[in-house]
């Protein structure tokens, strides 16, 4: 029987996907060992018997909503256009996350700033890592002309060698897990459900209908991905930063380097200079930007290596057509990934 266990601050949980009445149960017998407080009020004023849930990002955020329906008030605490990389909270985001039942971050070092308001929410807030308990990625980078030199930290010749050493914000591991549907759809997904059971178990049983419904939905997803993916004449690319590995790896595509050397710091002249090399080693498609950084940089390897600038955006915004909740992101970026790829100079 297919289960999945997902980590708390109160202990671990089972539960089992499909089955309803089971998830009503396991949740149950959890407020009994922990207890479990009622939804409190927040300046976003959720309406009466709401659960209050905060996200650090958007398509984490969107997924809540989908689990947790009209039973939750969702807000996201990233604003639009910056970086998870970056972001320092300010009291707009510690107002956000008062009163608040469930604070959903990535965690693996992307969003580790939510923990600075985790304080400001109270004893009962429950806090959700969707990365814990993960095989995540290492570093960030997984490129083929970079295996034999990630042992010998030999990044004069490995650009994205350098940029896992050079970042220590990820650990030495991937964080955008969320960008591979397939992680959202059997982990992701049931780690968030876990959590609004525990904050609600009145509601468990309509979590487990919307979670069993958003799985199918996301089933659906990743087998069209699959098939538009297939048709990709090209399979390499170069991204801004390294946010589309698990996409890359989940789709038979290979992210061959990145224009940024490290999160918030300015590709050098050698640095670009290597990335253009990259690129045209692995007949790149395409450099794909991102909406969160200034385009500069790439507009400048694009040139210097004779391709086109799109954009890729990892985290949407619920009100950026489109981009506006998680599955139409991963289509719409599939969608510049094919522009980019699918074309044959």
């Amino acid at each position: 029987m297919d289960q999945v266990s997902a980590l708390s601050e109160g202990g671990s949980i089972v539960f089992y996907r499909t089955r309803k009445t089971l998830a009503g149960l396991v949740c149950l017998l959890f407020v009994f060992a922990a207890g479990c407080g009622g939804p409190a009020e927040t300046p976003q004023s959720p309406g009466p018997g709401k659960t209050v849930v905060i996200a650090t990002i958007f398509p984490l955020a969107d997924i809540a909503k989908n689990i947790g329906g009209d039973r939750v008030a969702v807000s996201t605490l990233l604003p639009r256009g910056a970086s998870p990389h970056t972001f320092e909270p300010t009291p707009r985001q510690m107002e956000q996350v008062t009163g608040a039942r469930v604070l959903i971050q990535v965690g693996a070092g992307l969003d580790d700033w939510a923990g600075k308001l985790a304080g400001v929410a109270g004893k009962d807030l429950l806090r959700v890592a969707v990365t814990e308990g993960l095989s995540l990625r290492a570093g960030g980078h997984q490129h083929a002309e970079c295996a034999g030199h990630a042992h010998e930290h030999d990044h004069n010749a490995c650009p994205a060698a350098e940029t896992a050493a050079a970042d220590p914000a990820y650990g030495f591991a991937d964080p955008h897990v969320w960008l591979d549907p397939v992680l959202v759809r059997d982990e992701i997904a049931p780690r968030i459900f876990s959590a609004l059971c525990q904050a609600a178990p009145e509601d468990a049983d309509y979590f487990a209908a919307n979670l069993e419904s958003y799985q199918a939905e996301l089933t659906v997803l990743h087998a069209d991905l699959t098939a538009l993916t297939a048709g990709f004449e090209r399979r390499s690319f170069i991204a801004y930063h390294s946010a589309w590995g698990y996409f890359a790896d989940r789709y038979g595509l290979v992210e061959a380097a990145t224009v940024e050397e490290a999160p918030g710091k300015e590709p050098s002249p050698g640095w670009i200079m290597k990335v253009v090399e990259t690129a045209r080693a692995h007949q790149a498609g395409a450099i794909f930007a991102e909406p969160q950084f200034s385009t500069k940089a790439a507009e400048v390897i694009a040139a210097e290596y004779g391709a086109r600038v799109l954009v890729l955006d990892p985290l949407g915004g619920e009100d950026i057509p489109g981009y506006d909740s998680y599955v139409n992101l991963m289509r719409s970026n599939a969608a510049v990934l094919a522009e980019g790829l699918s074309r044959v100079d």
